[in-house]
């Protein structure tokens, strides 16, 4: 492949890498959603190449299950190992914006206040989509003001082991809005460059929501078990 063509493709791969992990970082696929590279090269108007090879590097990252017929699944996480990673997001999201504290400029907090007010008006519309899309990218672009990239890496992948899941409670108004209150009190926090603080903020709202998934998520594997065993009856009954 001549050099200019090989330089395109790459391009174009991670292009559709990078789309692919902002939507899964979003919860857009709840768990066991196949993705099929057709249906994506047509919705990103791209090959089925690039498509390809973005969805082996998320396979490869942990972030996908690769099929053998040319589709990946988004993974169910089982209860326990959902929160392995969201305590290791917790302590890692947790030392972010206590160094984010201690860089902080005044332009980064006007920003900061802007984004919670555009926040507000898509809590208001009740507009769950974009409020998670930019409740995540608030967070993030105060973890970045910690100047660390390494962290940012173990957050964003800590995150997509979690993001399906915790999805789920973007559908809630009332949810949505107690995750805006305890963002408010962090921005408090860092508004007087108070790191503990602060801390001590974002852990207790993304504590509070770990305990309703988890209480989400024992209600679905109780679903579950009960489709076994009356799987199990039914088949006995048959026989």
């Amino acid at each position: 492949m001549p050099k200019i063509l090989h330089r395109e493709f790459e391009s174009i791969s991670k292009r559709v890498y990078e789309t692919l992990k902002r939507d899964l970082l979003q919860g857009r696929w709840p768990p066991h959603t196949q993705l099929k590279i057709r249906d994506i090269a047509a919705e990103l108007d791209v090959g089925a190449m690039p498509v390809r090879v973005a969805l082996k590097q998320l396979g490869e990252e942990g972030s996908l299950v690769l099929s053998e017929n040319r589709s990946a699944r988004v993974p169910h996480v089982s209860r326990r190992r959902f929160n392995e990673f969201f305590d290791i997001s917790i302590a890692l999201e947790g030392l972010a914006v206590e160094k984010a504290a201690e860089r902080l400029t005044d332009a980064d907090l006007a920003a900061l206040r802007g984004k919670a007010k555009d926040m507000r008006a898509l809590l208001d519309k009740d507009d769950a989509p974009n409020y998670i899309q930019s409740y995540n990218s608030f967070l993030m672009q105060v973890y970045k003001i910690a100047g660390s990239s390494a962290l940012i890496d173990m957050i964003e992948k800590a995150w997509l082991q979690t993001a399906a899941e915790s999805a789920i409670l973007f559908r809630s108004k009332d949810i949505m809005a107690i995750l805006q209150d305890y963002q408010l009190r962090m921005l408090d926090a860092l508004m007087k460059r108070d790191g503990p603080g602060a801390r001590h903020a974002l852990i207790a709202g993304l504590t509070h929501t770990q305990r309703i998934i988890n209480v989400l998520l024992d209600a679905a594997e109780d679903r579950q078990s009960l489709v076994v065993s009356d799987g199990g009856r039914s088949r006995r009954s048959v026989r």
